[in-house]
């Protein structure tokens, strides 16, 4: 115990609490040799440091560096918390303009209602008014007919005069009640009918003149109460109409009988009001269209038009009478396609913008404005004097500071956009007033933001728009291929069936001619067998020769007229001869790929008998042969088919 007495006092507790206060700031792991100093005493303190002796030199190295080290994390800490404070207050910034634009709304509000609620108050002072003099007015009973009593009502009825009557209400009682009030005593009134004992007895003149009594009394009543509501109707405003309209009454207002062109030419009025309106508010048309077009398509639907207006503080219900928004709407929407575009709602107006002007338009056009061109030696923009061209070199070189100037702040404008955009709405508004139009905005809360999926949409819809004529083409392309190759195909099967027989049969004729002139030439050899191989020869060469001077005549080619001699014999006769059926079945036959009306073949068959001689009897020509029908058909429609 004595000698844990003695070493006591060597722990000392101030290093135990910076040990500690090091250990909960999370710096970097020291020696465990190392005791650090407080760095606030020690740069408070203007002692000189000694250098300690060489033993305890490491040590203090080593105290310095941590204390160099600490420095450099309160230093960043510092920084991240200026960082801090600077975007709060750009964040603060954004929210003062934010808080400013909405008091400058809330105060265009006020000031409207307030007005509003001074017009009501002067319509209600003259409704009062009207009511005053109205109670003035002296009663007026209309005679009316007495009522006839039920049927089956009993004679034995008290007489009205002997009945207690009620007491009858001052005229400013009545003039107080209100229009719903005077309507349900109408009707209690209508429906009161006097009790009568059922032992009484009366006359009928008695019933009768106390039914007129009740009656007059009836009458004066409801015009009194008449009266006090016509005068009310007759001054009525639109706050009176949306009370009767609350209240569950009808507003008993009525707008006067307009001719339809005095109905046009107020409503033309208004148009032209609401138009001096809205230029008054925005400046220009154009100005007043796009604070109307909220989307910026082009034209304004219903919904915009409303809020637009209203937006601006246009009192169109005073200019026009109207109550309702659309019926506003529709009197600016000519063609009731439900949209409004420019030429309908400033008609008279140019809808072209002022276009930018580029740097060489504009520079002929400034040297065609201030320079002579027939006085080429004096021209317009050199100084005359020695003044105007100093001022002219001072004004550059101004014009020279102020650019350098804007693009000193340009640029350090965009930096902060960089660094962080995200919380500087004025940097955002300065950078997209500099930008070309229509690629920035210049207020973000007015225009439309497009999520991925729409403009994923609109990208595909515009390619769609570009690519389909040429899809189409290539479409056409491929169809109008495959049926050039199917229409091949059709021609080599319909060869092969019409055109490859005869080419057979034209070979083996040959190969037979040939063979025939073979036997002539061996000197009559076999004389019996020669000349009838020669008289079978000559009829197929005697007719050969006849198709090729027809083909050289009607100038076809030999296989075609042989193919057209084919289809001839086909229809003909024994003695060769078409009559006029055959050579409509042979046209047929000829055109398949058209279908022949018996119009075009009468027409056909007329011109083809033409070239037939005519008959001694004088009768008409009634057959054809193939001579003349090839030379018909050389020249004619029906080949061209």
């Amino acid at each position: 115990m004595a000698a844990q007495a003695q070493r006591a006092p060597d722990i000392r507790y101030s290093d135990v609490a910076r040990y500690v206060s090091l250990s909960l700031m999370k710096e970097p792991p020291r020696p465990k040799s190392q005791v650090r100093l407080d760095p606030l005493k020690e740069l408070a303190s203007s002692r000189i440091v000694i250098p300690p002796p060489s033993g305890a030199q490491d040590e203090q190295v080593e105290r310095m560096k941590t204390q160099l080290a600490w420095l450099r994390a309160q230093q960043k800490a510092e920084k991240e918390e200026l960082h801090r404070l600077e975007t709060c207050l750009s964040d603060s910034m954004l929210l003062e303009k934010k808080v400013h634009k909405k008091t400058v709304k809330d105060r265009e509000k006020f000031e409207f209602h307030q007005k509003h609620a001074a017009q009501v108050g002067e319509q209600i002072q003259a409704i009062q008014a009207a009511l005053q003099e109205a109670s003035r007015k002296p009663e007026v009973a209309s005679p009316g007919k007495p009522q006839e009593p039920p049927a089956g009502r009993s004679n034995l009825e008290k007489p009205q005069d002997e009945l207690p009557e009620k007491p009858e209400k001052s005229t400013s009682e009545v003039r107080s009640q209100t229009a719903p009030e005077l309507d349900r005593k109408r009707v209690e009134v209508v429906e009161e009918e006097p009790e009568v004992a059922e032992d009484s007895h009366i006359t009928l003149k008695e019933y009768f003149d106390a039914a007129d009594k009740r009656q007059k009394q009836k009458e004066a009543k409801l015009t009194q109460s008449q009266l006090m509501s016509a005068s009310a109707r007759s001054q009525g405003s639109s706050a009176m109409r949306s009370t009767f309209h609350s209240t569950g009454q009808s507003s008993f207002w009525r707008r006067p009988q307009l001719s339809p062109e005095e109905l046009a030419l107020q409503q033309e009025e208004h148009r032209q009001a609401i138009r001096r309106e809205l230029i008054d508010r925005c400046g220009a048309p154009r100005a007043a269209f796009r604070k109307l077009d909220l989307n910026g398509s082009g034209n304004i639907s219903s919904q915009e038009f409303a809020d637009g207006v209203a937006r601006m503080g246009v009192n169109w219900q005073a200019i026009t009478g109207l109550q309702r928004n659309r019926d506003l709407f529709k009197m600016f929407d000519v063609d009731k396609d439900g949209v409004i575009v420019y030429k309908e709602l400033f008609p008279g107006i140019d809808d072209k913008e002022p276009e930018r002007v580029n740097t060489p338009d504009f520079w002929k056009k400034w040297v065609l404005q201030k320079c002579d061109v027939e006085n080429a030696r004096d021209p317009r923009w050199q100084p005359q004097t020695p003044e105007a061209e100093l001022e002219q070199l001072f004004n550059t070189s101004e014009s020279h500071e102020s650019a350098a100037q804007l693009r000193k702040w340009m640029g350090a404008t965009i930096r902060r956009l960089k660094n962080r955009g995200k919380s500087d709405a004025r940097c955002r508004e300065i950078v997209a007033a500099h930008l070309p139009r229509g690629t920035g905005p210049k207020d973000r809360e007015d225009v439309q933001t497009f999520s991925s999926a729409e403009v994923k949409l609109c990208k595909k819809t515009y390619n769609d728009e570009v690519n389909d004529p040429v899809r189409n083409i290539q479409k056409v392309f491929y169809d109008m291929r495959e049926q050039r190759r199917i229409l091949h195909d059709s021609r080599q099967k319909l060869w092969m069936v019409t055109m490859a027989p005869l080419e057979r049969a034209k070979l083996e004729e040959d190969r037979k001619s040939a063979a025939a002139a073979v036997g002539l030439s061996l000197g009559g050899l076999g004389g019996g067998v020669g000349s009838a191989a020669k008289e079978t020869t000559d009829a197929p060469a005697q007719a050969k020769k006849s198709l090729k001077i027809i083909a050289q005549q009607s100038k076809m080619d030999e296989d075609a007229v042989e193919f057209l001699h084919k289809e001839f014999a086909a229809q003909a006769d024994k003695s060769d001869m078409i009559l006029k059926k055959g050579f409509q079945r042979l046209l047929k036959g000829l055109c398949l790929g058209r279908t022949i009306s018996d119009s075009d073949s009468n027409y056909w068959w007329e011109q083809a008998v033409r070239t037939m001689p005519a008959p001694e009897d004088g009768r008409k020509v009634q057959v054809l042969d193939f001579e003349r029908f090839a030379m018909w058909y050389a020249t004619s429609e029906a080949r061209t088919v």
